[in-house]
């Protein structure tokens, strides 16, 4: 089994502080000032500020880990690694619960295109990766189809793509909207 980490997924530490900094920021506002519905109010756009980070997060922790893996096993991860296909597996699981729980209301912040790239690209490929992963750990001497995870790679990389190259706009307009 070869490691198929995408680096196009990686989300900088200091994307996080920018997040997390907007979300600290709605801390301090009025939820009179802000552009949201009075049912959403301030802690709800900090928690789901929280959410979209934590996944981004918790998405790069199980690709450092994947490639940490194959750097150990010199290009290709080792099949027997269970302890390190199990940790992979539970940042992929925690970072999907954590992607489930972005409402509409901050995608749609961020980019119009948002909505639908974080559930066909970000989500899909992160459930992908993680019924690969699980599988794997249900049945070692069987692993799933090597084409499980180029499809996942696939949707992970659609998705780093388009991120990448709309980063700095996305956070500005979750700021722009309401959302610091």
């Amino acid at each position: 089994m070869t490691g198929h980490a995408s680096s196009t997924c990686r989300v900088s530490a200091g994307l996080v502080a920018v997040l997390c900094a907007f979300a600290l920021a709605g801390c301090s506002s009025s939820p009179s000032s802000s552009s949201t519905s009075p049912q959403t109010g301030v802690a709800s756009r900090q928690v789901d500020l929280e959410h979209f980070s934590l996944a981004l997060r918790l998405s790069n922790e199980a690709t450092t880990l994947l490639n940490r893996l194959g750097d150990q096993a010199g290009g290709k991860v080792m099949v027997g690694n269970m302890e390190g296909f199990r940790q992979i597996a539970n940042r992929l699981e925690a970072a999907l619960r954590e992607a489930r729980l972005v409402s509409d209301e901050l995608l749609s912040a961020g980019d119009a295109e948002l909505p639908r790239m974080w559930r066909r690209e970000f989500i899909a490929g992160l459930e992908g990766k993680y019924d690969y992963y699980s599988s794997y750990l249900v049945n070692p001497n069987r692993p799933p189809a090597t084409s499980a995870i180029m499809e996942a790679v696939q949707h992970s990389d659609r998705w780093g793509d388009w991120f990448d190259s709309r980063r700095e706009s996305v956070i500005q307009s979750i700021g722009r909207k309401g959302y610091r």
